[in-house]
């Protein structure tokens, strides 16, 4: 029991037990709720909507998906790009193969034109017959660097082709 600092006992009158408020107890306050951040969707490109993972007001993570398009204009962008695509690489093993052929064309050309060579010094064909041989060499070379340069070409179109169809798949 308390006392008080003289001595006397304090009269603490009637007593109750302590219990919970009802929980009917409310508070009407007047407000409104708003986002804390409104991000605008924007489509890279045209479709229709297949699906939709969320609605509107649920809670969104950052590259969560929120919606699935149906794409049949991109699709078929995409299926005509694989096909040029394997076109582009389809010529160049075609441009590969002419390469070897003209450069075995070469090699026959240069070894007829060393023989040639070595027989007009002896007089046993005529200087007409070397001139040909040397130029059908001049001319194969020349074969050779245009064959080379069209695999060139070939490859770079190859690399554009496959960029263009990393970003159709990537839109």
């Amino acid at each position: 029991s308390a006392t008080f600092p003289d001595g006397t006992v304090p009269d603490v009158g009637d007593v109750a037990r302590v219990r919970a408020a009802p929980s009917e107890a409310t508070v009407d306050i007047p407000g409104q709720t708003m986002a804390l951040l409104e991000s605008p969707i924007y489509a890279r490109t045209d479709g229709y909507i297949k699906q939709r993972m969320v609605e509107m007001g649920d809670r969104v993570k950052k590259g969560q998906l929120l919606v699935e398009l149906e794409t049949p204009d991109l699709d078929q962008q995409i299926e005509q790009a694989r096909a040029t695509l394997a076109q582009s690489k389809a010529a160049l093993a075609q441009l590969q193969a002419s390469l070897v052929g003209t450069q075995s064309s070469l090699k026959l050309a240069r070894v007829t034109a060393e023989r040639n060579k070595n027989l007009v010094d002896s007089g046993i064909i005529s200087k007409q017959d070397n001139d040909t041989a040397a130029t059908a060499e001049e001319t194969g070379e020349a074969n050779v660097h245009a064959a080379e340069q069209s695999v060139i070409a070939q490859q770079s179109l190859i690399t554009a082709n496959d960029a263009n169809l990393k970003r159709l798949i990537e839109t």
